[in-house]
């Protein structure tokens, strides 16, 4: 986030100006959420050929997002 407040000419009132990055860098790898305990669980697996137990949720990383914003108060 970088903001920047001013008073323009003879308007009354101030101004922010703002922007604020989401996922600055860009990171674009999965993320592994859950570990899958067991075949007794409702979403748990082993892997074939006993190689342990599997990760069951995977959450996507969101895209770098930018958004800029103006504010006007008296």
């Amino acid at each position: 986030m970088a903001g920047y407040n001013t008073k323009l000419g003879r308007l009354p009132g101030r101004f922010r100006f703002q922007v604020n990055v989401a996922n600055l860098f860009d990171q674009d790898e999965i993320i592994p959420v859950r570990l899958a305990t067991g075949t007794g669980a409702t979403d748990g697996f082993t892997l074939p050929g006993g190689r342990g137990v599997a990760l069951s949720r995977y959450d996507l990383v969101s895209p770098r997002e930018y958004r800029f914003t103006t504010t006007y108060s008296f």
